[in-house]
């Protein structure tokens, strides 16, 4: 699993912000105050979302306040976020878009789609579009990959969720017809996170002479 990009839109300090080409092994280092560890959060908040559902999520991340606290201040809309990962090497590079919304001071998902594109051109196909609860997703992912497979033999299963505030992702990664919502789900579910600050990166001393620094 490898991702390749973070979007964000009205997550906390960050309004519209863009990484892009995230290498393998990456270090934020910044001022404090400048969202280093905004951008880790997006992750627990994820992993949070998937182990609960969005309400609960927020509110660990924001506080009684929950999605009015975890939306940049003074700003409107929804929070958008979005994912562009590889299952491998080898495979396509897919989308994953989440928008969340209030109605009423609860959030809800307003919309959550997965997709990619089976070659380097054309538009990307939905495998995984809901939303506010309803939607569909793609069971014959594993077929894409034939030589004479069209848009039209994809394979749709119409699902209403139980809650509108929960990740359509969060079922069905747990099944093996779903392999790229299964490589999204393991990475939410196992990211790591090493938080490394500089004043502890030695012991201090009180007092006396030190013949090593």
């Amino acid at each position: 699993m490898k991702l390749e990009s973070l979007r964000l839109h009205n997550f906390r300090a960050f309004q519209d912000t863009v990484m892009k080409q995230i290498p393998n092994f990456c270090i934020l280092v910044g001022a404090n105050g400048t969202g280093k560890s905004t951008i880790f959060s997006v992750f627990e908040f994820l992993k949070n979302a998937m182990t609960g559902n969005i309400n609960t999520a927020l509110a660990k991340l924001g506080g009684s306040h929950g999605f009015f606290e975890v939306r940049s201040r003074n700003a409107s809309g929804p929070i958008e976020i979005e994912l562009k990962f590889r299952k491998d090497e080898n495979s396509p590079l897919a989308t994953y878009f989440l928008q969340i919304n209030e109605q009423n001071g609860r959030a809800y998902v307003a919309r959550e789609i997965l997709k990619y594109r089976r070659g380097s051109k054309g538009q990307p196909w939905h495998f995984l579009d809901f939303s506010n609860g309803s939607g569909f997703a793609v069971t014959n992912e594993d077929s894409i990959l034939k030589t004479n497979f069209e848009e039209k033999d994809l394979k749709r299963n119409e699902q209403t969720l139980k809650s509108n505030d929960i990740l359509a992702v969060k079922g069905l990664a747990q099944f093996q017809n779903f392999p790229v919502v299964a490589a999204l789900g393991n990475m939410i579910e196992n990211w790591h996170v090493s938080d490394f600050h500089i004043d502890r990166a030695r012991n201090e001393q009180e007092a006396g002479y030190a013949e090593h620094l």
